[in-house]
């Protein structure tokens, strides 16, 4: 299948970098809708300025050359 999925995971408080990166513990999933190879292209930057990073995906459609991105802007929370 080329559905695909981010898997999200928070780094810790003391140096930023997530640990036991298992699927189960990713503290967010996004998938894609069937046959869209969501995922294949991401970019992070402060997208809307609030001093959060947000999180752009990439989605392919299987059916046309075309594509679309999703925006999932970040917050203390993580992103939504």
């Amino acid at each position: 299948s080329s559905q695909g999925r981010v898997y999200v995971f928070n780094g810790n408080s003391t140096n930023g970098i997530a640990s036991n990166l298992l699927i189960s513990n990713a503290n967010q999933t996004f998938t894609g809708l069937g046959s869209s190879r969501f995922g294949s292209k991401l970019a992070m930057a402060d997208f809307n300025g609030d001093g959060f990073g947000d999180l752009a995906v990439c989605e392919f459609l299987s059916t046309s050359v075309s594509a679309s991105i999703n925006y999932y802007l970040g917050s203390a929370n993580g992103f939504g």
